[in-house]
C-alpha cells in the first residue's frame, strides 16, 4: 500500500465530509494487493474512490472461495470495525485501487460521538450482510457456467479475460477439468474466444445476461 495525502483532485468523500475525521489519507494498491487479510487485524477503514476488489473466504484447509466484488462508494472494514472482530474475510485488489483512508481508531474517536453516523455505518453493516447472504445462496445453488461468467464479467478488461486457472477453478469451488470444459462451452456457443493465454469476449450482452448480477456488492 502507498499512502498520499489528500488533495484539490481528491477531497474529503460525501460520506464523511460533515464529520472531522483526522487524518484522511489516499491509500492506492496494486493488483493483487490485500487491503485486509482474513482473521488477521483490520488498521483502516477504506472507501473505495476507483478501482475493483475481491472478496473471498478461506477456509481451515487453505482454499479461497469467492465472496464478492466491490466497487468504487463501497466501504472496506466496516465490518470488522462494527463487530468489533478481526477481518472476516480476505479483501484483494482485482485491478489498481485507490481509496479514501482513515486509521480505526482515529475513526472511532470520532464515530464514537456522532449516533447518526454510527446509525448510518448500522445500516451499511445490515445492507452488507444481506447481499452477502444473497450472493452465498446463489453460489451454492447457480451452475457454474453463470459463476463463470459473473467472474469473466467483473475481471474482463477492455474485452479481453485472462487469469490463471487452477487458482479461479478453487475461488469458483470447482475443479480445473469441469472450468476447462465450461470455458470450451461458452467459445461453442459463441459467447468467448480463445486468444493466445487468455479469452476474447465475442458477446458481451450474452455473457452478462449469463452472470445474472451474481458477485455485485
Amino acid at each position: 500500500m502507498k499512502r498520499y495525502p489528500l488533495s484539490p483532485e481528491s477531497p474529503v468523500p460525501p460520506l464523511w465530509k460533515n464529520y472531522p475525521f483526522r487524518p484522511l489519507f489516499i491509500a492506492a494498491f496494486e493488483k493483487g494487493e490485500f487491503l485486509c487479510v482474513q482473521d488477521q487485524p483490520v488498521e483502516n477503514l477504506f472507501l473505495i474512490k476507483s478501482g475493483k476488489v475481491k472478496v473471498c473466504t478461506t477456509s481451515p484447509e487453505g482454499k479461497n472461495l469467492l465472496i464478492s466484488f466491490s466497487t468504487p462508494g463501497s466501504l472496506i472494514g466496516h465490518v470488522p470495525l462494527l463487530l468489533q472482530s478481526n477481518s472476516i474475510n480476505s479483501v484483494q485488489a482485482a485491478t489498481k485501487v485507490t481509496c479514501y483512508a482513515i486509521p480505526i481508531e482515529e475513526f472511532l474517536k470520532v464515530a464514537r460521538d456522532n449516533p447518526e453516523f454510527m446509525n448510518h455505518m448500522a445500516v451499511l453493516l445490515a445492507e452488507r450482510i444481506q447481499q452477502s447472504e444473497h450472493n452465498a445462496t446463489i453460489n451454492i445453488l447457480s451452475n457454474l457456467e453463470m459463476r463463470l461468467c459473473a467472474y469473466i464479467e467483473q475481471m474482463q478488461n477492455g474485452g479481453f479475460f485472462e487469469d490463471n486457472l487452477s487458482t479461479l477453478s478453487e475461488l469458483l469451488g470447482t475443479s480445473y477439468r469441469h472450468l476447462h470444459r465450461t470455458l470450451h462451452t461458452l467459445c461453442k456457443k459463441g459467447v468467448l474466444m480463445k486468444a493466445g493465454h487468455g479469452y476474447q469476449i465475442l458477446d458481451m450482452d450474452a455473457l452478462s445476461a449469463g452472470a445474472g448480477g451474481m458477485y455485485r456488492i
